[in-house]
């Protein structure tokens, strides 16, 4: 099987084992956590012969401090955060070779309350720390990574979900490379990778599950919040001006024909690889394969502020019979 190219290989992720190895002289130290915050929280704790301690302030902002022996770092991003109902991620993106660090606060969805700072004294992440950290409540998962950034587009299917190939419906796991892979517009397509993705599934990477028997499914599946969905009819055309359009699973949460799962910690999908982006058949239901940046989607994909007043021209009725 071809290993995911983009994503991050996991050195450390929380909520699952990990081995300590070697430390992690440059990568991604990558934490998401609830808002808002009522006082000044510890969100994480790792201590041992390295310590690693993300403070948040409501008020003063972020502190990643970074302690190895006499060696001491503050990674700090001032600033008075969001008192709102959101996901915050911080993300630093360190060299130790070079001592240089970035630090960035996103919250998702919010892009005016962005802010970044960059810095030096950087030092390797010792990740046999971060197996025994402790957590606040309010953080709701932790992962270091060799990659440089996290994906910022991965659409994939669970590993149950069973796609239609010129040979019936198999399993998404099961499927290998030059398995031919049934599509709207192409008919039969050889798979060409089949990339397995290993994600937080909490936060902004909780996946979605599509409720059956809306979407045309004959059981329910799940996917990723960004995961272009087709949807079809007269309610579309007259609002969109297209016949067909994507949508992604995320714009479609309305708490019975699609809702966030997040029961456990830690996700594994795949995403289908055809070479171009493609519309793929998934257990009556027609979604986009994996798409490489730049590549255009094989149909227009609604802006967010399109999506609400569709759903509502379409009701449940419609959405039983999309694609």
């Amino acid at each position: 099987m071809t290993h995911q190219t983009g994503a991050p290989l996991w050195r450390a992720l929380s909520d699952t084992s990990f081995p300590p190895g070697e430390p992690l002289a440059k990568g991604l130290f990558v934490a998401e956590f609830a808002l808002p915050l009522e006082k000044p929280t510890v969100l994480l704790s790792a201590r041992g012969q390295a310590e690693l301690t993300l403070f948040a302030d409501p008020e003063a902002g972020i502190t990643l401090t970074h302690r190895q022996g006499a060696r001491l770092t503050n990674h700090r991003l001032p600033g008075a955060l969001p008192a709102i109902r959101a996901t915050a991620r911080v993300s630093l993106e360190f060299d130790a070779r070079s001592g240089r660090w970035r630090m960035e606060l996103r919250v998702i969805g919010l892009p005016g309350h962005d802010r970044a700072a960059p810095g030096v004294g950087a030092m390797a992440l010792q990740v046999a720390e971060l197996a025994e950290a402790r957590r606040h409540p309010a953080l709701l998962w932790f992962g270091a990574t060799e990659a440089a950034r996290l994906p910022a587009h991965a659409p994939w299917i669970g590993p149950q979900s069973l796609v239609e190939t010129d040979k019936g419906a198999v399993p998404a796991r099961m499927l290998r490379p030059g398995d031919r892979v049934m599509t709207l517009d192409e008919g039969p397509m050889p798979l060409h990778r089949l990339l397995p993705r290993r994600l937080p599934a909490r936060g902004s990477f909780a996946p979605i599950l599509l409720r059956c028997p809306f979407f045309g499914l004959s059981s329910d599946i799940l996917v990723s919040a960004d995961q272009p969905i087709l949807i079809s009819g007269p309610s579309v055309e007259y609002l969109c001006g297209t016949e067909e359009a994507l949508v992604p699973a995320l714009a479609l949460c309305d708490g019975t024909l699609a809702l966030r799962e997040e029961r456990r910690p830690v996700i594994e999908g795949f995403s289908l690889d055809l070479g171009r982006p493609a519309l793929i058949l998934v257990d009556g239901c027609c979604l986009m394969s994996h798409a490489a940046p730049g590549l255009a989607a094989p149909r227009r994909t609604l802006e967010d502020w399109e999506t609400p007043p569709l759903l509502a021209l379409l009701g449940r009725v419609a959405l039983r019979h999309v694609a």
